[in-house]
């Protein structure tokens, strides 16, 4: 049986939320927990954490902070890349015209997500966030 629409998978959809700004990380794991069916496996406040996390916690999701101190943005996702080749990588931007975007895309980056989102639009981007990448699952 699978979930309905409006219902959760039976198993959690796993989250690693990469943020260096502590307001901006509280702010978004405040509405990755509002989201029934998401799981946040692990916080990450440097490129080496989130490397770390990613091959320890195996999650579906890596929210990626552009600016997190360490590795360049493209560099942390190539090792994500390595390490964990189903973790998807979402670059967690203020603009679409910040720095390190373009070569974290070309690096393997999924998308970007605006940290800025109300919380019932961030709510149903990962809703269909998830809905999709749980179709791509091997």
């Amino acid at each position: 049986m699978t979930a309905s629409a409006d219902q959760p998978p039976a198993s959690p959809f796993r989250i690693v939320l990469a943020e260096s700004d502590p307001a901006w990380r509280e702010r978004l794991l405040a509405g990755l927990q509002a989201v029934p069916g998401v799981e946040v496996v692990a916080i990450a406040t440097t490129s080496a954490d989130a490397i770390i996390d990613a091959y320890r916690a195996r999650p579906h999701l890596l929210l990626l902070d552009l600016a997190l101190p360490g590795l360049s943005v493209a560099e942390t996702v190539r090792h994500i890349g390595r390490a964990t080749p189903h973790t998807v990588v979402y670059l967690l931007v203020n603009s679409e015209l910040e720095l390190g975007i373009s070569a974290a895309l070309d690096a393997g980056a999924r998308d970007c997500l605006r940290k800025s989102l109300p919380p019932a639009v961030l709510r149903a981007t990962l809703e269909r966030i998830r809905r999709t990448l749980l179709r791509e699952v091997p």
